[in-house]
């Protein structure tokens, strides 16, 4: 959960700073594509290696920072 959490702080603010530095949502939403692509391949990976590993806390992180971009850039 703390993984989770550290993704949630950091996507409120890495969203937060492109959106406003770029002044455009097309770099959002090309972010937040990303993210989502990332998650699900991680997620893959993980469901296909079926054991408790480093690849959990990272796809923790990933969904965390979804989480929170999606709620910020909405």
């Amino acid at each position: 959960m703390a993984c989770q959490g550290g993704g949630e702080i950091f996507g409120g603010f890495i969203i937060t700073h492109i959106i406003k530095s770029e002044r455009s949502h097309h770099l959002g939403i090309i972010f937040h594509t990303f993210l989502s692509l990332t998650g699900l391949t991680l997620l893959i990976c993980y469901t296909s290696v079926y054991e408790f590993n480093y690849i959990s806390y990272i796809v923790a992180f990933i969904f965390g920072t979804m989480d929170s971009a999606s709620n910020t850039h909405i």
